[in-house]
Parts: C-alpha cells; sequence; structure tokens
C-alpha cells in the first residue's frame, strides 16, 4: 500500500500571496480524480487560493484568471 505522502497530486490551500501552506485538502495517484477535487474545493472554498499539484509542478491555480473563470482558452470579441 501506497503512502499517503508519496501520492503524486495534492489539492492545497495556500495563503494570498502564494507563499505559505495552509492546509493539504486531498491526495491522490489520480490526475483526473485531482482535478475533480481540485474543482470542489474551489466551490466549498471560493475565496480560498487552491492549488492542484504533482509534486512540485503547479498544474492549477487559482489565482489564475482562467483558472478563476472555469475556462482555459477564453474568447474575446
Amino acid at each position: 500500500m501506497t503512502a499517503i505522502e508519496e501520492l503524486a497530486y495534492a489539492v492545497e490551500e495556500w495563503s494570498e500571496d502564494g507563499n505559505r501552506l495552509i492546509e493539504v485538502l486531498s491526495r491522490s495517484a489520480s490526475q483526473s480524480i485531482a482535478v475533480m477535487a481540485f474543482r470542489a474545493a474551489q466551490a466549498f472554498r471560493p475565496k480560498g487560493r487552491i492549488r492542484l499539484r504533482q509534486r512540485a509542478r503547479i498544474i492549477l491555480d487559482t489565482a489564475e484568471p482562467r483558472v478563476a473563470a472555469g475556462n482555459k482558452c477564453r474568447k474575446t470579441p
């Protein structure tokens, strides 16, 4: 069995400036499950800064406008 710390994906709440980890909300071995956990964390903590990381790599961050809007590629007229 894998130790929870060894799971590759983590959904975390960070300080507003992004310099301090507040809480690990979820860990997963699956990226698709991690993305769903990230979206759920956004809904439950709309004012929090939520990040989805794969070890040191940041995959999603609510501080990014495209993530906060929920659309990766928005076209403007």
